[in-house]
């Protein structure tokens, strides 16, 4: 019986080897089935299954190879202690002996190997339950290991794997905690270095990440260097990572998100037009079915003014979830001009994205109007009765903010897909309505405003400043757009001193602090901002508009108001370098050249407004 076992456990380590898992498996239920007791069996069936995706099964397996281990390890343990016991009462009956090095006793031996028996399958159970999307159990029975053998705490795997649970716990102090450990006890360990590093990332300790990274990059750990140009990317170092992503691109010529990372990094960097579109292109080429990588290289391609290719491109952005109303009827869906199937239809133009999207892309409703027997625009409530009052004398637009009237729909189009139907496709077709939301009746601006100034083209005698620096948006990275109102507002009044000359208001959603209004004279029109359209009449009221990119942003630029808009350091698309916009003409960008840094963008914009704006400074 004793040979067919070992025949079988030779034949089941083979099996395992060649990667015959399921054999493997069929084996060592085979040997199981002979001997109960067989602890490396019920562990091989236990990572075999691993291997297999079976993790309930290798739970089970684990599970069982570890309860023999511990009651094998108390019995050793126990029979150590007498062992022990006897041995020092011969020693003490006679000392006089000459002590010589004896053979390794053998039952400690029986009892190390016991104990790194039940290490390992510590570890294995612990990684079945992590893979089978339960890392708090393995996080349990590791924290078990940990407290039945207190020595294991000088165990680097166990700490790594305990990192690894943490990590998919969510727990990422705790996960840094044990990659810490991990790399003490085994310096040269290149994935502890390279996972605490990344969880230095998570909780944004982007030094300490950065020094790590390098360190795994020089010796040879090449996804850390591509980890550490991405970090440098989060940072707007953008010369920094192009120049790693440059030395190890031959390595990674057929990764595809290598590849989409480093034309974000030259896209950022308005570096080589060529190099930045053929890393976008061989991107989308190894995986065409990634709809962020055609939507960065839409938004590059609109960037640099290629407004047919990148209009086509941006359609990709159907592709994400949730993006497309529910049951529409005859969805628009060409990726090409189509003016000809637009004539003499009724259209549904439904909103898509953000309140800015909307006011962008709302200059080409009434092109569409010329075209189509009736437009019904879909926008968020909020923007309803802008829109409505802004097409106002075009009577074949109705605005709605909900889905009305689907039945007699002839087709369903995006607001932002407008520009393709329409065959947009130079900067003058882009630029031309940009003006969309201006009163063209001078008069009606006079009314709105309060005042003659408009009607006879005076300067202002008051200038009113509308200023925006906090936007609610709920984008990814849209707090890194938001400033401190205070160094803006003390850099305002230190330009314009003279508070009976220029006139300060808040233009923010979420208001402004009681304490800032009254120190640096400022009006809060928040109780005024209940839609778009109040918006736009306090905005008429202005004579310039300083804000973040937000949608007021949009809302000021559409009506001809001149703009100063804050950009953080990797902006938006729209806003093309940085300084100027081919969507609004009457937009001047103050971009940051260090990520987070506005000071200088401040400092620029101070300098800039005494220039121009000098004669209400005294």
């Amino acid at each position: 019986m004793q040979t067919n076992i070992s025949t079988k456990k030779h034949l089941c380590a083979q099996a395992f080897a060649n990667k015959n898992y399921s054999e493997c498996v069929g084996l060592c239920v085979e040997i199981l089935t002979l001997d109960h007791f067989d602890i490396d069996t019920w562990n091989l069936a236990g990572i075999t299954m691993i291997e297999l995706k079976e993790y309930a099964r290798a739970i089970e397996y684990l599970a069982e190879g570890l309860h023999l281990a511990r009651e094998k390890l108390k019995s050793l343990q126990v029979q150590v202690l007498h062992k022990n016991d006897e041995s020092n009462v011969s020693h003490a009956q006679d000392s006089t002996q000459d002590s010589q090095k004896s053979p390794e006793d053998p039952l400690r031996v029986n009892l190390r190997d016991s104990l790194r028996m039940c290490e390992g399958l510590w570890l294995n159970l612990a990684e079945a339950y992590r893979r089978d999307n339960k890392p708090q159990e393995a996080i349990t029975i590791l924290h078990q290991a940990l407290e039945a053998i207190p020595i294991l705490n000088e165990n680097a795997t166990l700490h790594f794997n305990l990192a690894k649970a943490y990590v998919d716990a969510g727990d990422s102090l705790s996960s840094v905690d044990h990659y810490t450990m991990a790399l003490r006890l085994d310096p040269n360990d290149l994935g502890a270095m390279f996972n605490l590093a990344n969880a230095q990332v998570t909780l944004a300790r982007f030094p300490e990440a950065i020094e790590l990274y390098e360190m795994a990059y020089k010796r040879g750990f090449l996804q850390a260097g591509v980890n550490l140009a991405n970090t440098y990317i989060k940072l707007g170092f953008f010369t920094q990572a192009i120049e790693i992503f440059e030395e190890i691109a031959p390595a990674f010529q057929n990764d595809d998100v290598f590849l989409f990372n480093y034309a974000n990094a030259l896209n950022y960097l308005n570096a080589d037009f060529d190099k930045t579109k053929h890393c976008y292109m061989r991107a989308i080429t190894l995986d065409s079915k990634r709809a962020e990588y055609h939507i960065n290289y839409a938004h590059f391609l609109l960037k640099n003014h290629y407004f047919a290719e990148g209009f086509s491109a941006y359609e990709m952005r159907k592709k994400f979830d949730n993006m497309l109303p529910s049951a529409l009827p005859n969805l628009w869906n060409k990726q090409s001009q189509d003016i000809e199937n637009l004539k003499d239809k009724v259209v549904f133009v439904h909103y898509e994205q953000g309140f800015g999207d909307c006011i962008m892309f709302g200059r080409f409703v009434p092109q569409l109007a010329n075209i189509a027997k009736e437009v019904i625009l879909c926008v968020q409530e909020p923007l309803k009765n802008l829109f409505a009052d802004a097409f106002e004398n075009l009577t074949n637009i109705k605005v709605c903010s909900q889905e009305l009237e689907l039945d007699s729909i002839d087709m369903s189009i995006s607001l932002l897909s407008l520009p393709l139907a329409l065959g947009i496709c130079t900067a003058k077709q882009v630029q031309h309505p940009q003006h969309y939301l201006k009163y063209q009746n001078i008069l009606k601006r006079a009314l709105v405003r309060g005042d003659i100034e408009e009607i006879y083209g005076i300067k202002p005698s008051i200038l009113k400043v509308g200023i925006c620096f906090h936007t609610d948006s709920h984008f990814p990275e849209a707090e890194l757009k938001n400033i401190e109102p205070k160094p803006l507002l003390s850099m305002l009044r230190e330009v314009f001193p003279n508070r009976t000359k220029v006139e300060l208001y808040s233009l923010n959603y979420s208001g402004i602090d009681n304490e800032l209004c009254a120190e640096f004279d400022v009006y809060d029109c928040k109780e005024e901002m209940t839609d778009f359209l109040q918006t736009r009449k306090i905005l008429e009221r202005m004579d310039m508009v300083i804000s973040i990119d937000t949608a007021l942003t949009h809302l000021a630029a559409s009506l001809g108001k001149n703009v100063f808009v804050l950009l953080h350091k990797r902006f938006d698309w729209r806003y093309d370098k940085g300084v100027d916009s081919v969507w609004y003409e009457n937009i001047l960008g103050f971009a940051q050249s260090d990520m987070g840094k506005w000071e200088p963008v401040l400092h620029n914009l101070q300098s800039y407004l005494k220039s121009v704006y000098g004669e209400y400074g005294v």
